[in-house]
C-alpha cells in the first residue's frame, strides 16, 4: 500500500490465497504458526475487503486458541498469537477471541511487567477496547526500554512492537 505498486498487492494476495488453503488443514505448532498467518490475512483483508481472508484468519484464530490457552508462560511466542488475535478481533469482534484476549491480559497484568515486550501489544489492545487503562499503561511503560539494536532483526521487532503498543 505504501508503494502504490499493483504488483505488491498481487504478491500479498498470492500469499493470502495460499494461507486460505492452509487454514483448513489441521496441524500442531507453536503460537507463532497460528499468529503470523492471521496478521498477514487481516492485512490483506483490510486492503481488499475480501471476506475469504478474514474467514481464514478466524480459522487460524480458532486453531491457535484451541492449541494454546491464554496462560502466560516463559515463551514469548504466545505474545505473537495474542497480538494476531487482537488484530483479528479488531475486524471480527468475535466473542471467543475477546474471551481469550481478556484472560490473556489478566495473566500478563498479574505477572507484572514482562521481560519480553512481545507479550504486550495485545495487552495494550485489550486495555483500549475494554476500558482498562491499567493494561494500556503497563504496556506503554515498556516503550522506552525497547532496544533497537544495531542490526535488522532487533530494529524491526522493537519498531513493530512499539508502534503496535502506541497504536492502541
Amino acid at each position: 500500500m505504501l508503494s502504490g505498486d499493483d504488483r505488491a498487492l498481487t504478491a500479498a494476495r498470492g500469499i493470502a490465497d495460499y494461507l486460505v488453503l492452509r487454514s483448513t488443514n489441521t496441524r500442531k505448532g507453536n503460537p507463532r504458526q497460528w499468529g503470523w498467518p492471521q496478521i498477514a490475512l487481516v492485512a490483506v483483508y483490510e486492503a481488499t475487503n475480501d471476506k475469504r481472508y478474514v474467514e481464514a484468519a478466524r480459522a487460524f484464530a480458532r486453531g491457535g486458541m484451541a492449541a494454546h490457552p491464554p496462560a502466560l508462560g516463559k515463551d514469548w511466542k504466545i505474545g505473537i498469537l495474542a497480538e494476531a488475535l487482537a488484530y483479528t478481533h479488531s475486524v471480527t469482534h468475535d466473542p471467543a477471541i475477546s474471551d481469550w484476549l481478556t484472560r490473556y491480559a489478566a495473566a500478563v497484568a498479574e505477572y507484572g511487567a514482562p521481560r519480553d515486550a512481545r507479550l504486550l501489544p495485545a495487552l495494550a489492545y485489550v486495555g483500549r477496547v475494554s476500558h482498562r487503562p491499567q493494561y494500556s499503561k503497563l504496556a506503554q511503560q515498556t516503550i522506552g526500554t525497547l532496544k533497537l539494536g544495531t542490526w535488522g532483526k532487533p530494529l524491526t521487532i522493537a519498531g513493530r512492537i512499539g508502534f503496535s503498543i502506541l497504536g492502541n
